[in-house]
């Protein structure tokens, strides 16, 4: 590249750091952060240096862009205009003029480009391609940044906070204020991805070129390659849950799930038990209504095993094992559905950091944490058992369903919808033997007929019957009252309820990018955005409680590993996967690091 091309480059990459900042604060854009336990909210209201320097910087950067860019005669006219402008405004103390001029100048920046790139007269010097590498290098730098700083206040400076600015994590607030807008577009995946397309079409016709979909190839990396990778991955979600367990945070080693208190409660009840019988009935009918037998019968085994003076340390840390289990899951889910090892060990890491694995520890969803990974493993043998319909494939995938449907039956009501929606496309589709997919219907019916006939035998909760009428006294409100708040709903979701840790929009814009780069013939695609679509109902008609049972299930780290994927095999894509890497882990231990509760003043 030419000096000139890298002067631009740099100078737009550096108007681009300034400009989310400005843009932000001046429209007070309200972020949620998680401070101590507790998320407030506010407008946002900061800048990279101060107010008047950052607009004059802006302003500056933008001038010598016009200047050295534009390659007509009009650059004279245009540099010396603006020129101009950032001048009076500084001789005479026109901030409002300066603020006006720093707003306008990316957007008129990405106009002129946009003309350029459709004109066939070119008019800009071509630089572009080096934007994205310096705005690539800022993330890495900021991420690595705040990673250093966050757990040097842990383990150097115990817990003293060490007086370095952090720009990552106020960058992220920024972008996660969009959150519930890109959750929405998940969520319609369908319409979005028919829209996307059209799209993209018209532009690539305009363009005369033709569409660049990828296939997911079924690539290969050793064996001792990929346990090293998993082992990793394993081992840093298993790290995201020792975190808030630092002296340096939990001076008084206080419980850091919300539910373990009643984990304790309940395996303490079973310790009291008299005899069997009694032990039974409180397993299968009186605990929660007989909604997580299996979960509590493994939970007490374990608490037995390991520690069983000490109920509470032995839950707070459970998710050291049920986290690396996810992982694993997630990366064999992947693995049937892409073929890919590749996307696999992408959304294993993604797992490991993902809001299931923060909000499993932040909340306690012990229960339901340990249904997804039998869950996420019954699928893998519904999609083996579409290929293969072989006694062993469907005998696991049944006993699967059956262990699924006792150890939580709100993940199992979710995730049979899920998979009956499935199997009812596929059938339509007829992308399978129809006997095999009748074979899957038929296992998914009868274990919705058990579900039946342990509400009838034990009295027991039905999983169908509590998600469609639930208990008046319940959290959970799913009917078309709560149509009208429905935005303030998903709000509280997104941003306010569980520590604002729904409000990935790292992992959500990574599954956009997928939805509008996916093939919707694929096998994936169709899984996934039935995976999506599900979350349809509780985003028009249920309240939060609903809708954050439902979007826990939905295994959003597989569409974001699938959209790395993409990244990667572009031209130097490994470089620009490190700062998503970086920030998805700096801003899980940021998390982390929060989760201990301190009264506010």
């Amino acid at each position: 590249m030419s000096p000139l091309s890298i002067i631009l480059s740099a100078t737009l990459a550096v108007i681009s750091f300034f400009y989310i900042y400005t843009i932000a604060s001046y429209l007070k854009v309200t972020v949620w952060a998680l401070v101590n336990r507790v998320s407030y909210y506010y407008g946002f209201e900061t800048y990279v240096l101060s107010k008047n320097l950052d607009h004059l910087i802006i302003a500056c950067a933008t001038l010598l862009w016009f200047a050295l860019s534009i390659r007509t005669k009009v650059r004279f006219a245009v540099a010396t205009s603006y020129g101009i402008i950032i001048i009076i405004s500084e001789l005479f103390g026109l901030e409002m003029i300066l603020e006006i001029a720093g707003i306008l100048s990316l957007p008129i920046i990405i106009v002129l480009m946009i003309l350029n790139n459709l004109s066939f007269k070119k008019f800009l010097i071509s630089h572009t391609n080096l934007v994205a590498n310096y705005l690539t290098i800022i993330g890495i730098a900021t991420g690595a940044a705040s990673i250093i700083l966050t757990l040097g206040n842990l383990y150097v400076g115990h817990g003293e906070s060490i007086p370095v600015r952090q720009f990552a994590p106020e960058i992220y607030l920024i972008f996660s204020s969009l959150s519930p807008i890109l959750l929405i577009l998940l969520v319609l995946s369908f319409p979005v991805k028919m829209i996307g397309d059209g799209i993209i079409k018209s532009v690539r016709k305009l363009k005369n070129s033709t569409t660049d979909n990828i296939v997911l190839s079924k690539d290969r990396i050793k064996l001792l390659t990929k346990i090293l990778l998993l082992l990793l991955f394993m081992s840093l979600s298993a790290s995201m849950v020792v975190i808030p367990h630092q002296k340096s945070i939990n001076v008084d080693n206080k419980d850091v799930g919300v539910d373990t208190h009643y984990y304790v409660e309940w395996i303490g009840i079973l310790m009291k038990s008299t005899g069997a019988e009694e032990f039974a009935k409180q397993v299968f009918v009186v605990i929660q209504h007989g909604d997580r037998p299996f979960t509590l019968l493994f939970f007490f085994i374990v608490t037995q095993i390991i520690h069983p003076d000490n109920l509470s340390y032995v839950f707070d840390h459970f998710p050291i094992i049920l986290g690396p289990a996810l992982v694993l899951a997630v990366y064999f889910l992947t693995r049937e559905l892409t073929s890919s090892d590749i996307t696999s060990l992408l959304s294993a890491f993604v797992t490991a950091v993902s809001f299931h694995t923060l909000i499993g520890i932040y909340a306690g969803a012990y229960a339901n944490w340990l249904a997804l990974i039998v869950g996420y493993l019954s699928m893998i043998f519904l999609l083996r058992s579409l290929k293969n319909a072989s006694k062993l494939n469907l005998g696991i995938f049944f006993m699967l369903l059956v262990t699924l449907l006792f150890t939580h039956i709100y993940t199992w009501t979710i995730l049979t919808l899920v998979m009956g929606v499935f199997l009812l496309v596929l059938l339509k589709l007829k992308y399978y033997e129809r006997k095999n997919v009748f074979l899957l219907l038929i296992i998914l019916s009868s274990s919705a007929l058990i579900d039946v006939a342990r509400m009838v035998v034990t009295g027991a909760n039905s999983g169908i019957g509590f998600e469609i009428f639930p208990p008046l006294d319940s959290e959970l409100k799913l009917g078309s009252e709560q149509f009208a708040t429905r935005w303030s709903s998903l709000i509280d979701t997104t941003q306010n309820y569980y520590g604002s840790l729904f409000a990935n929009s790292i992992i959500y814009g990574l599954s956009l990018y997928w939805l509008l780069r996916s093939r919707l013939k694929e096998v994936s695609t169709i899984f996934l955005v039935t995976f999506l679509s599900i979350g349809i109902i509780p985003l028009f008609l249920g309240n939060w409680s609903v809708q954050t049972r439902v979007f826990y299930d939905i295994p959003f780290q597989i569409p974001a590993g699938i959209a790395m994927t993409y990244i990667y095999r572009r031209p130097d894509g490994w470089f620009f996967l490190i700062p998503i890497s970086i920030w998805l882990v700096a801003m899980s231990i940021i998390a982390v690091s929060n989760f201990y509760y301190i009264p506010p003043l």
